[in-house]
């Protein structure tokens, strides 16, 4: 599933769901606003979504 996510995608999620880092941390690593944090981690879970349909 992780490889079908763009590189900070796949960054955002691990970074939100394996080291807790808040999205705005993340957001702040990433050089983005936390909007888009928020999209990449819809993105990802929608990914997952669809990789258990399989």
């Amino acid at each position: 599933m992780l490889s079908t996510l763009s590189v900070k995608a796949r960054q955002a999620f691990l970074w939100v769901h394996i080291d807790g880092l808040t999205y705005q941390q993340v957001a702040d690593r990433l050089g983005v606003s936390d909007r888009m944090v928020k999209k990449y981690m819809a993105q990802a879970m929608f990914a997952c979504l669809t990789c258990q349909e399989r």
